[in-house]
């Protein structure tokens, strides 16, 4: 069987799970071929010459100019423009498509999804919370998460230090909720001098690019030895996996934008746990797909002091943090292997019903 696969980017440092699905419906004997508009190796470039005006008939355009002959099947891994290039790349071709529906693409640049799941195929989402929105507008949508390929996670048991190194990684948006991080890591100090011994040193590791790098940058102060945050800014996913092994706690404080932006189930919170890192995130987004009291900590969007105290629980309640660790590698084991994951698209791609 033969399937388009259509991304914006790739290959993507923030688009990892992406890579990780196409690789393991190739593993089970499904035949890929990329194409993107910002393609690099890998992919077959979409000229982005061929849509000349911002609006939907634009995208409707570029599927048009697409020649799918010879392939089965197509699949936008986005729900917003993207899905408009397969539907009309599918028409002129009489072949079946779908589409992928993870965070902002679905709840802000989602667009028209009634008509879009009329003439689809199937739908899915990667979160709980994303497929009951979709199934809003018909009844063809799927739950399909995400996964690892848990052999190259490596999982090391807990244990606190006294320099304390709180990682946080994705791009550098509103969403992600940095600037309460950098607040939350900056009184951690304070909160922990009693517990160690006053000898407490928090910092903030910031992995990630994006329109805020700037402003994140005026707090960065490298030279200075008692610099609260460090911007590495992206790097390739190998490189981020280790300054993750070298600290000591993820962190990721997603916010809701007033557009209406949020996190999916982000993947870096399933890293973190298969690598044994403890978690503390909020519930902005679909973290609580995968996060729970047994798993690591919760809170509150947007309360600084909530985090500041979760992750003081999280160095000062060490045994408590190192049963959460494994509970967190356990789950992923379960929940959130990419090759048992994989089963859902792939029978969807092989049944060619429509």
């Amino acid at each position: 069987m033969k399937l388009a696969y259509l991304l914006d980017t790739f290959p993507s440092n923030s688009e990892t799970f992406l890579a990780r699905e196409i690789e393991a419906l190739r593993r089970r004997g499904l035949e890929i071929d990329i194409f993107a508009f910002h393609a690099g190796e890998g992919a077959t470039e979409i000229p982005q010459s061929w849509a000349e005006k911002l609006s939907p008939r634009r995208w409707q355009s570029v599927g048009r100019h697409l020649d799918l002959s010879g392939f089965d099947h197509v699949h936008a891994g986005w729900a917003n423009h993207l899905a408009l290039v397969a539907q009309s790349a599918a028409k002129r071709t009489n072949i079946p498509w779908s589409f992928s529906a993870h965070a902002r693409d679905l709840w802000v640049e989602g667009g028209d999804l009634k008509a879009k799941l009329a003439s689809a195929k199937f739908a899915t989402s990667c979160t709980l919370a994303g497929t009951r929105e979709l199934q809003k507008f018909g009844s063809n949508v799927i739950y399909a998460p995400h996964g690892l390929e848990l052999n190259h996670y490596k999982f090391k048991p807990w244990k606190p230090r006294e320099r304390v190194h709180i990682v946080g990684v994705g791009r550098l948006v509103e969403k992600k909720g940095w600037f309460d991080a950098y607040e939350a890591v900056s009184h951690l100090d304070e909160s922990l001098n009693p517990v160690l011994d006053g000898k407490a040193h928090a910092r903030l590791v910031l992995v990630g690019d994006g329109p805020l790098f700037g402003l994140l940058q005026k707090r960065d102060y490298p030279l200075y030895k008692d610099s609260i945050l460090r911007l590495h800014g992206a790097l390739p996913h190998a490189q981020t996996i280790k300054v993750m092994r070298r600290c000591d706690c993820l962190i990721l404080p997603s916010r809701r934008t007033s557009e209406g932006d949020r996190d999916g189930l982000a993947n870096v919170l399933l890293e973190a746990a298969a690598l044994g890192l403890p978690i503390v995130t909020t519930n902005a987004g679909s973290a609580s797909d995968f996060v729970d009291e047994t798993t690591g900590i919760m809170v509150e969007a947007g309360d600084v002091n909530a985090l500041t105290s979760a992750l003081t629980r999280i160095f000062s309640e060490p045994e408590q943090t190192k049963q959460r660790c494994e509970l967190a590698r356990r789950r992923v084991e379960e929940r959130f292997d990419v090759d048992r994951n994989i089963e859902v698209l792939e029978r969807l791609f092989r049944d060619q019903r429509v």
